[in-house]
């Protein structure tokens, strides 16, 4: 999994981190935050929040807890996509 993140890292690629783990209950959430820490140490700071909205109450679902998550594992901000172009938020 490192030479795929480091070369993520160096190719400045983002990452998703999708809540809909949370959400069903899956255990896939948990092994997710680990690739994510790790990415951040190897000095990854791009990351997406995504939650598979199939319904608009879906949307945006479990992001406050997202957002904790990405701080703890070392994430400073959050970007975004728009006409292919990023932007960055400050997790705050």
């Amino acid at each position: 999994i490192d030479e795929v993140l480091k070369l993520l890292v160096k190719n400045q690629k983002a990452l998703e981190l999708n809540t809909s783990g949370i959400r069903k209950k899956s255990d896939d959430y948990s092994e997710t935050l680990a690739v994510l820490k790790r990415f951040s140490a190897l000095g990854g700071e791009r990351i997406c929040l995504g939650s598979d909205a199939h319904f608009p109450e879906h949307a945006g679902a479990d992001f406050g807890r997202a957002i904790s998550d990405l701080r703890a594992a070392g994430f400073t901000k959050t970007c975004y996509f728009k006409d292919r172009k990023i932007y960055f938020q400050d997790i705050i």
